[in-house]
């Protein structure tokens, strides 16, 4: 059975708030082929030396919108870690 898969409303959520997700994130081009964590409401991305708060426009900004013009359109797969 396929999990549905989450979108940034449902990260903001305060269910997955302290989870860790791995997501794959796809952009307007259909790239599909940057990852990223996402983690109390913070994104953490391996090219940059700081995090941002998960927010549509940064998602935007790490999709590489401010080379290419691209924006994020969703999460095209994703790992959920549950933290207990």
């Amino acid at each position: 059975m396929k999990r549905p898969k989450l979108s940034l409303n449902d990260l903001k959520k305060k269910d997955p708030f302290y989870d860790i997700v791995i997501c794959l994130l796809q952009d307007t081009n259909k790239s599909k082929d940057h990852i990223i964590g996402i983690s109390n409401g913070w994104i953490f991305d391996s090219r940059l030396s700081f995090t941002l708060p998960l927010e549509k426009d940064n998602l935007d900004k790490v999709c590489g919108s401010l080379l290419s013009g691209d924006q994020f359109i969703s999460f095209h797969e994703q790992i959920r870690i549950r933290l207990k």
